[in-house]
Order: C-alpha cells, then structure tokens, then sequence
C-alpha cells in the first residue's frame, strides 16, 4: 500500500503534462492573429493592388491591367491577382497578349530560409494567349519583360520547385501574319517543375489539347474558323529532365493519345536543335486505324479527305542518329496493320482485309508481303527501298483494282475514277530517275470512266492493254470515248515513267503512235476555258488518221498528219484535209516554250474550196461570196485567246475565185445607191483576185481585181478586225452595158467616158463594215478628166486642166467650198475651142434624165460639171 502511495505521488498530474503543449499551441495562435492583423493593417487590399500594379509595370514593357490583388497567410502564404491583362505591343486599343480571370500563388515561407523557393500550388484561371508571328520572323511577345538594372554582384543560387501548376480553361491564338491563318486551341494542364541550383529542370504532368480551329481571316470574318478537328483530342503525358550545361533532355516517358491510341516514346536528345543527336524509342500499341484516319483526314491530306476505316496499328521503332541537312537518323524497327479497312466517301466499294507487315533497318525499308481486297478482288504487294539519299526501290503489286474504291488515292482532286484496272507489273531502279526505272509486267483497262472538271464530257469506256518490258512500254489498241467522238490509240513509249516528269527535269520520254478516229469533236476533249498550252515530258513522232474532225466553227472530212514532238514544239510536216467542198493542205508549227502565248506558223495551199460554205462557217457573211476559191496562205502569230492571236497574227496570200457572184454588202448597196445603179449591189464575175496582207489587225488589199460581164473593179486599201473600212474601189463599164445603167449613170457617162465609150468611177470607202460611207473620189475623177484633156487638146489640156481643178476646188475665205460657177468654166472653154472640139472631148450628148433630189455633195459638184459641158456644147 505504502509503495502504491510512494508511485502515486512520485507522478505529476495530468494537467502539468500537457501545459507545455497547450502554452506553444495557444502562442502559435497568437502569432498567426499577429500576423494576420499586421498583414491586414501594413498590406490592405488597396496597398496590395497598388504595389501589385507598380511591379508589374516595372517589369513589364506593356500596358498592364489589375482589379484586384490579396495576400494572406492561410495556406501560409498566398498571393491572388485577379482579372490581369497584358496589352499588345501597340497597346489596348488592339488587345490583351496575355490576359487572364484570377492567378493564386501559395507559397511556402519556410523553404526560404533554406534558400529554396517553392511553390505549393500555381493555379492559372481561364487564361487566354494571343500570338501574333510576324512576316520577319519575330513575335508580339518578343521584348515583354524589361531588362532589369545590371548588377555586379554574384547572384546567389536558390532551387525553385513548383508542386502543383495548373491551367484551367486555357486557350491559345496563334496569328501567322504573313500566311494571314489563324489557329486556336483550349489547354488544360496539371504539371509540376523543379529547378535545382544547377539550372538542371525536372518536369511531369498530363496536358490536353482540344477545340481545334483554323483557317484565314477571311474565313473569320465571313463564317467562322474550321472545326473539323475540334472533337479530337491530344493528351500528352510527360515526364523528363533537361540539363542545360550538357545540352541534353531525358525523356523518361512521352505518351501521346488520342482516342484509343497512344504513341510512347523514351529516350535522350542531345544537342537540342536542328542538328540534334537522337537516342529515341517509340512505341504504339493498338493504334485504333480508324481513328488515325479520322485524324489525318481532318487535317485536309488530300489523299485521305474524307476517309473512314476501322483496324489497328502496332509499332516498335529505335531512332539513333544526327539530324541535319541531307542526314537522316536510323530507324529499326518494325511496324504492322492488322485487318485494317477504309473507305472514301461515296466509293461504291471499300479496301478491306489489309494487313502489312514493314521492316526498317539501317537506310533500308521493306514490305514483304502486304494483302488486300479491294471490291472484295485480291491485290498484293512488296517493296524494298534502300539507300534513302538516294532511294534504289523494287517493287511488284498485282490484282484487280475497282478504280472507283481508290479514286481519291491515285486521281487528282475533282477527278472521279470508274471501271476496272487489272494489274501484274514490277519495276526496278532509282526514285529520282524514272525515266530508267526497268519495268515488267502488263496492265489491262476495262469499261475506264474518267470524270474531271478540266473535261467537258466524262471520258468512258476507255480499254486496252499495256505491255512492259525494260524501259518500253506498248500501248495496244487503247480505245475510249466523249460524248460522240471515239479513238483508237496504238504506241511505244521508251521510259514512259519520263512523260510525267517536269519538262527539262531528265530526258524526254521517247514516242511513236498512232491516232485513228470515225469522229473526234476537240469541243467534247478539250477544257472548256482556255488556258496555257503544254506538252508532256515527250518526244517523237506519230500519225493521225480523223475521218470527221469538229471544232467549233471547223468541220472538216478526211484529215490526214504526220506529227512531230517534243516538250516545247508540235510540228505537223504535212497535212491534208477535205472540207467547204474543196482540198486544203500544207504544214504547221507549234511553238511551245512560253504556253500562255505559244507561237504557231501555217502555210497551207487551199484549192477549189466553196467560198460561201467557208465564209459562212467561220464568219457573219453567209451568202455574200459565191465561187469556187483557190489561195495560198502564209500566216504566223502567237497566243491562246482570240485577242491575243489578232494582235499577233500576220498573213500573205493570194485568193483566186472563179464564176462566182459577191454582193449584196452594206458597201455595194451604198455604191449602187449613191450612182442610182441597183445592179451594182450584187455583181456576177468570171474572176476574182486578191493579193492580200494581214498586219496589225488589219487585212491590206493589194490590187484586187474583180472581172464581171458587165464591169470591171478594182480595190486597194485596208479592213481592219474590228470592221474599220479604208480603202478605195474603181469601176470601168464596157461601152455596151453603159445604155443599162440607167440615166443617171448615162448623164455621168457623157463626162467621164473614155474615147471607146467606157464608164469610168471611183469611190471612197470609210466606215465600218455594218455601216459604210461611201463617197464619190473627186481626185479620181479629176485623174480621168485630166487624161481625156491631155489626149484631145495636147498642150492646152494644162490650162484646161488648171481650170477644171480651181473650179472643182474653190473655198472662200473660211475654207468652205464655194459652189462651181459653171456659166464662168463654160465661157472660159469656148474661148479655148469650139463646138466640135467639145464633142469630141465629151462624147454624143446623151438624153437628159431628172436629177436626184438630193444628191451627194461630191456627186452635186459632178453634175453641175456635167450640165457646164452640155451648155459649153450648145
């Protein structure tokens, strides 16, 4: 009992047991309540925002936007900033660069009496970046911080960790100014980082990408952007170190998915930047084929556009090496696709059934066995490609393709493919040279249908086989058809992969073929608007054979060529042709080395040719020329559009028409109404020839002669493309049809008939050619009165002659001509000769016929001259 007593009172009470703990528990309290009234006292909200605002503006180089700002001391230290913004270097007016709802800071205090900075927790709320990247390379956000004010002192080295940095609701714009795209994406991010007194950078976390748009501004001010990737999202998880004095980053784990893929890679990069040294391992387990489709369709890869597919893909890969120019890491590895399938939207028929299994090595790639089905056919395939600086490559594919099921794989955009392929064809040699890629096999076409903007008409039923063998290929019996016309194509190609190269790039393709057709329209093969003119990566020769060739207005029968080839020149050595009821040959050629404006050069012999069935086709003029027309031409120019060829276009020929008939024109009509001579509107001839020249857009008669039975005309002037007249047309009527003409032109003939009773007249023709004006020509008459003078009086004729001109000419003082004087011309030839002298000069007065109305000026002058012979006479 005692030793019970003795243990008892040996122990303190319990109360004295904890009093220590309680006394430093109730002074922490108290300090924190210290704290928290100073903080509250010494840093007010409104303190806080004002010191806040004043860093921000020192450090920064921009504008800067605060609404609010706090400090508190639970969790130990925290910093709020809310509703900050960032301006644009040209300042608000234009926008934030960075701006953002709220950012807390929870510091720890303590770490920094171990010269150590840590972050518990960094937590950014919906911030937005806005990224201009200027045409010369630099950024909006180049120049943000301000340099601070240099220092001598050594700095001392503190550790940064930041446990926790978050990003919620995030979303970044990138501006390419000089491409005018714009790119937007949402962020979200937990992350953390740590910064040891060496610089070296510690950092893991997981991130996500989604919300995916872009396009161009246009697109942005007229619709919105591209979002057809915007479902899509990319996760990145991360974790890895960066040293910064050895320069290398150690990639413990970088996974990327999407979907259900995901794509591991792990490794070290030394020397990051272009010439980087790479010690990389990728992995991809069960990428979902259908969902790496999707993503590469949305991307806009024109070869997948729109396709869907289903499968998957595995792959484990080792890249070592240098990157650089012309240098290329090792990749080893090996990748396959197992029961993938695809589709293109529309395609009556999908690829299914594919499986492939690739090996890579050092500089080597080979695809030993790859199967499919396309349209439920078998197609198989191999491929080796070495050397990749410059790749040696053998491969085989045979089967039976369904073009439609792969149209959009191996066609251009726009164009549609149909029908069936049938191909066993390998080949050997070098990518970069086609042209001496050794092939082997044959390829059949059947039932081919060909869709395509650049066609007026679809090009179906296009069959026949190809033929490989070394470096030739043989065309047989490729036939197809547009719309009416058809053709059959026979030919050898020597390294025909060379046709599809760019002209100059290696040596032409060598050919020899022949074209044989019932009908061809170039209307229904040709692309309906005009455009530069080229010619494969080909040369040779061939012939054509057409036994109806249609082209707009040319409608012609038997056509018959010889055709020389190559990159930059078409040259047909002969031709001939049946058409508008007569024979047109010769030769052409084609120059080709500027396609927008190609030079050409024709000299062509016509013979017998209709002349109405000719003008009629390819002019307004139908039934104005009849007879047969037999010329040679010699013409040249350049261009593609109608403009371009009349300025360019220059012409020698002469025309000979036989038994033909001209007229009614605008300028006969004219010619017939200003003489009172309805036979003139439409003349009959036995021959017509005309020397002509075509310069400048304009067409120059030479002497045009024109032999009628009734009359005979001359023509000399030009007639421009755009229907400009100027020219100048003499007339002289045999002496037995003058009585027909009627007594207007019988009043003339008293004046202007020749010592053998010949008519003789000239006219000035201006205008245009749908409204000509048509003028007696007063120097020509003067020429013919000149002459008759000179013959009947001999030397007197001159002062006749001086007469005749003054009384013709006269003007008064303002240059307007005065009315002939015919009582003063007549008194002044009576003085000269008498009565019989003027009969001879003038002929056997004729009976009188009424005067026009209203006679022409020029013709007015004529007659008062006339009517002065006949008083002189009297």
């Amino acid at each position: 009992m005692r030793l019970w007593q003795t243990v008892r009172m040996s122990t303190p009470p319990r109360r004295f047991r904890w009093r220590p703990i309680l006394i430093a528990g109730a002074a922490l309290i108290v300090l924190i309540v210290a704290a928290w009234v100073a903080l509250i006292v010494l840093l007010p909200p409104a303190r806080m925002l004002a010191i806040a605002r004043q860093q921000l503006s020192a450090t920064l180089r921009r504008e800067v936007r605060l609404e609010g700002a706090s400090v508190s001391i639970w969790p130990p230290v925290r910093v709020a900033l809310h509703r900050i913004a960032i301006a644009e270097p040209q300042g608000f007016q234009h926008g934030a660069a960075l701006s953002a709802f709220a950012i807390d800071l929870d510091l720890d205090p303590f770490a920094l009496l171990a010269r150590r900075v840590v972050i518990r927790s960094l937590t950014i709320e919906s911030p937005t970046a806005r990224v201009q990247m200027n045409a010369d390379g630099t950024t909006s956000l180049d120049d943000l911080v301000a340099p601070g004010p240099p220092s001598h002192a050594p700095s001392a080295a503190f550790e940064l960790a930041i446990h926790r940095l978050t990003i919620d609701g995030g979303r970044v714009l990138l501006e390419d100014m000089r491409t005018r795209r714009r790119t937007a994406f949402h962020v979200e991010s937990r992350t953390s980082l740590a910064l040891d007194s060496r610089s070296r950078i510690e950092t893991s976390g997981h991130s996500t990408f989604s919300g995916l748009e872009r396009g161009t501004f246009d697109q942005l001010l007229h619709g919105g952007l591209d979002r057809s990737l915007s479902d899509i999202s990319l996760t990145v998880d991360h974790q890895g170190k960066f040293d910064p004095v050895e320069k290398r980053l150690a990639l413990e784990r970088l996974d990327l998915g999407f979907g259900a893929a995901h794509l591991l890679f792990s490794g070290v990069v030394d020397d990051p930047g272009p010439h980087a040294r790479l010690r990389l391992t990728a992995k991809g387990e069960n990428v979902q084929f259908g969902e790496l489709l999707h993503a590469l369709s949305a991307a806009e890869l024109p070869a997948l556009n729109g396709v869907s597919g289903s499968g998957r893909m595995d792959f484990a890969l080792k890249i070592e090496g240098t990157l650089g120019p012309g240098r290329m890491p090792d990749v080893t590895g090996v990748l396959g696709i197992r029961d993938a399938a695809f589709r293109y939207p529309g395609a009556p028929a999908s690829v299914s059934a594919l499986s492939l299994d690739a090996r890579f090595a050092p500089d080597s790639l080979a695809v030993s066995d790859a199967h499919a089905r396309v349209a439920d056919q078998p197609v198989s395939g191999t491929l080796l490609v070495t050397h990749f600086a410059d790749p040696a490559v053998r491969f085989r594919v045979a089967g039976s393709f369904d073009l439609a099921a792969v149209s959009p794989l191996v066609a251009p955009k726009g164009t549609t493919l149909g029908g069936r392929a049938t191909v066993d064809v390998s080949g050997t040699g070098r990518a970069r040279a086609p042209d001496a890629m050794a092939l082997a096999g044959r390829a059949e076409l059947s039932g081919v249908r060909v869709a395509s903007p650049q066609l007026p008409k679809p090009m179906e039923s296009v069959s026949g086989a190809i033929e490989f063998s070394g470096d030739r290929a043989t065309v047989r019996s490729l036939s197809g058809r547009s719309g009416q016309s058809s053709f059959t194509l026979d030919a050898t190609v020597e390294r025909p992969l060379a046709i599809g190269a760019k002209p100059d790039s290696i040596p032409p393709a060598n050919v020899d073929f022949s074209l044989a057709s019932p009908n061809l329209d170039l209307g229904e093969l040709l692309p309906p608007t005009p455009g530069p003119t080229l010619l494969p990566n080909a040369r040779g020769a061939g012939r054509v054979s057409i036994a109806h060739l249609k082209q707009k207005q040319l409608d012609v029968r038997n056509v018959n060529a010889h055709v020389t080839f190559d990159p930059h020149n078409l040259e047909v050595p002969d031709f001939a042709l049946d058409g508008y009821g007569g024979r047109v040959s010769g030769n052409a050629k084609f120059d080709l080395h500027h396609p927008a404006s190609p030079g050409f050069a024709v000299k062509a012999t016509v013979d017998s040719v209709q002349a109405d069935a000719l003008l009629s086709a390819w002019t307004p003029a139908k039934n104005l020329l009849n007879g047969a027309l037999s010329t040679t031409l010699d013409l040249s120019g350049a261009g593609s559009a109608p403009q371009q060829v009349l300025r360019t276009l220059t012409a020698v020929g002469l025309a000979n028409l036989t038994q033909g008939e001209l007229g009614p024109t605008p300028a006969l009509q004219a010619i017939a109404k200003l003489t009172g001579v309805p036979s003139f509107e439409k003349l009959s001839f036995r021959e017509m020839k005309l020397p002509f020249e075509v310069r400048n857009g304009q067409i120059a008669m030479k002497d045009l002669n024109i032999h009628s039975s009734g009359s005979d005309w001359k023509a000399v002037g030009l007639m421009g493309f755009d229907g400009k007249l100027d020219y100048t047309v003499s007339t002289l009527v045999p002496a037995d049809q003058v009585a027909r003409l009627g007594a207007d032109a019988a009043r003339a003939a008293g004046a202007l008939a020749d010592p053998q009773g010949r008519l003789h007249m000239s006219f000035r023709v201006t205008g245009n050619a749908k409204n000509p004006r048509v003028e007696l020509d007063a120097n020509a008459l003067r020429a013919d009165l000149a002459g008759k003078l000179q013959n009947a009086l001999g030397d007197q004729g001159k002062r006749i002659e001086q007469q005749l001109h003054q009384a013709l000419n006269q003007t008064d003082s303002t240059g307007k001509p005065v009315e002939f004087n015919a009582q003063a011309a007549a008194e002044s030839l009576k003085k000269i000769k008498g009565k019989d002298l003027f009969r001879q000069l003038f002929g056997p007065k004729k009976s009188a016929a009424p005067a026009p109305t209203a006679p022409p000026p020029t013709a007015a002058r004529v007659d008062t001259a006339h009517a002065a012979a006949d008083s002189v006479k009297r």
